[in-house]
This record gives C-alpha cells, sequence and structure tokens, in this order.
C-alpha cells in the first residue's frame, strides 16, 4: 500500500525512550504530530518501547483520561500509525494479545480488538499473518472460562443463581471477540461455540450461541444444544425455555431432531415438548 511504502523511522537506544506520562502530556495538549513521532520511535525501540506504549494505553483507559474511548483521537492515530509501520505494529499487537488479558486490562483489550481487524483488512504484507494470529486469540477468548467464576462455593451458577452476583460480567469480551470473528469472515464451528454455555459468567450470551447453533441445524449443533440442556438440568427453566426455542428453529425434519436426542437418554425429554411446539410428538 502507499502508506506502507513511508518512510520508516530509524531505530533508538533505551536511553531515548520516552516515559509513558511524557505521551500521556502530548495527547492532552493535542499535540498530536509529537505523539506520533514519539509513538512511532517507540515501535521502532523493540520490547522495551512496546511496554512503554502498553503502560500508556493502560494509563488511558483510567478515568477521567479515558483517551481510549470511541471518539477519541487516539485509536485513529494508532490505526494511521500502525499502517505506516505495518511490520513493527504488528509485533507490537502479538506483545499486547500476550499480556492483557487480565480484566483490569479490559479496556486497552477492547480498543485493541476494535482496531484489529481494520489493521488486517488494510495492511499489506502483514495482513493475513495478523489475521491468523487474531483469529487464535479471539477463539481462545470464547472458550476461555472466567477468572471470577472458578473454585466457588455454594454452587456454579447452573441453577439459574449466580453465587457471586457476577452474572453476565464475563460476556462483554466474549461478545466482543464473537463479532470480531464474524467480521473477519471466519466460520465458527461447534467445538468454539459451546464452551459458552457451559460458562455462567456468558450467560448472557446463551441466546446468540443457541441461534447460532440452531442456524446451523447439523447433528454436531444438535447435541451441542442437548448438552446445554442436559448441563443446565431443571432448575432453570428460563434458560431452558431459550434452549427450546432454538430447538424449535432448526431448520430441516423432526426425525433428525429426535434421531439425535436418543444418545440424550438421561434427560426429562418431558421438558422439552412444550405446548404449541414442533418438538411435539
Amino acid at each position: 500500500t502507499p502508506l506502507a511504502l513511508a518512510a520508516r523511522t530509524p531505530p533508538v537506544d533505551g536511553a531515548s525512550i520516552p516515559e509513558p506520562a511524557a505521551l500521556g502530556k502530548l495527547l492532552d495538549s493535542r499535540d498530536l504530530t509529537s505523539l506520533r513521532g514519539e509513538i512511532e520511535r517507540l515501535l521502532h525501540a523493540g520490547v522495551g518501547g512496546f511496554q512503554v506504549l502498553l503502560d500508556f494505553l493502560r494509563a488511558q483507559a483510567e478515568p477521567p483520561k479515558h483517551g481510549l474511548g470511541r471518539d477519541g483521537p487516539l485509536g485513529p492515530l494508532l490505526l494511521s500509525i500502525a499502517l505506516r509501520n505495518e511490520a513493527r505494529a504488528a509485533e507490537w499487537c502479538k506483545f499486547l494479545l500476550g499480556r492483557v488479558h487480565a480484566r483490569e486490562d479490559s479496556a486497552v483489550r477492547g480498543q485493541l480488538i476494535r482496531f484489529l481487524p481494520v489493521f488486517v483488512a488494510c495492511a499489506g504484507d502483514e495482513g493475513p499473518a495478523m489475521r491468523t494470529v487474531l483469529e487464535e486469540v479471539l477463539l481462545a477468548d470464547l472458550a476461555r472460562p472466567d477468572p471470577d467464576m472458578e473454585g466457588l462455593e455454594g454452587g456454579d451458577g447452573r441453577d439459574g443463581h449466580d453465587p457471586t452476583g457476577q452474572e453476565g460480567k464475563g460476556s462483554g469480551s466474549a461478545l466482543r471477540s464473537l463479532e470480531t470473528l464474524e467480521a473477519l469472515g471466519i466460520e465458527l464451528t461447534v467445538e468454539a461455540l459451546e464452551p459458552t454455555l457451559s460458562d455462567p459468567a456468558k450467560r448472557s450470551l446463551y441466546p446468540l450461541i443457541l441461534q447460532k447453533l440452531a442456524t446451523r441445524g447439523d447433528d454436531a449443533a444438535l447435541e451441542a444444544i442437548f448438552r446445554h440442556v442436559e448441563w443446565l438440568g431443571e432448575g432453570d427453566p428460563i434458560r431452558l425455555g431459550q434452549a427450546f426455542q432454538a430447538l424449535a428453529r432448526v431448520p430441516g425434519p423432526r426425525a433428525q431432531i429426535w434421531g439425535v436426542r436418543r444418545n440424550f437418554s438421561g434427560l426429562n425429554w418431558g421438558l422439552l415438548r412444550p405446548t404449541g411446539s414442533r418438538m411435539s410428538s
């Protein structure tokens, strides 16, 4: 691309690496030209520069700055810098993706996930490789259980009650990952979708995942829905109802549905015959 042919900033030594606070002052004063130059120098400074940029982004994620907000200048500035320095930006993105899993980095990670699909689409030689890295990270996000829900006493949330009061708090990043995968045109397998259905922290995503499985309508998708029903048990009628609605939307003959469900003989199949459902015998 023309932008990729622009002159690269020469490497810098460790002594000349600016501090995160210095970058913050440039942003506060809206001196974007100087800020661009400093960020480009950091991209060429290797891991030390990458860490300074991460610390800068973390500072901008804290109130009252919110420099990472959707309406702020930082996002477009970073994208334009990345497209002028594709190879170094790709290395920096990989560095970030490996270090912003914690909940306190959710704002930085969210901005990165919004940023990367555009970078992948516009970048030249670095685009395909970066797309592969992003796909792997996003799929891992869907499968990763929420750390705040692990090792809990007093229940695991599958009875419809979240013992921690954290219900849905793990759903935001998973939903963003799901939307980004779709924006990239990546077809999601049953294996990628199903782990979300057994994570209580992602309960608000159940209807969306069930809908996607129902749209697939093949045996593997049906079996995933039935496993979800089996996991829920009979103590969560609201989410059981969501599963029934998904089954009612499955395309194809009822014989296919009933053929698959015979593999799940331990379930109370009377629950799967709500009034008016196409599942009724």
